[in-house]
């Protein structure tokens, strides 16, 4: 949900690694390749991410077929 209030459609840049995956402890396998992507949303273009409920439209396909030729 975006609460940032500005309008407009804006091109950017964003730079952040994965999540670090604890694969074996204090290697550097471990360590992330960049910073997350919160601290990235933050340092980068001053947003941040905040969890929150909000109500959502979701739409269920039951059941879909392949189209036949006329």
């Amino acid at each position: 949900m975006d609460k940032t209030g500005v309008d407009g459609h804006f091109d950017f840049e964003l730079k952040f690694g994965p999540e670090p995956v604890p694969s074996r402890p204090n290697t550097r396998e471990s360590l992330p390749i960049g910073p997350s992507i919160f601290t990235a949303l933050r340092e980068q273009l001053g947003l941040r991410l905040v969890p929150g409920k909000f109500p959502l439209e979701i739409i269920e396909v039951e059941h879909a077929e392949a189209p036949v030729e006329n």
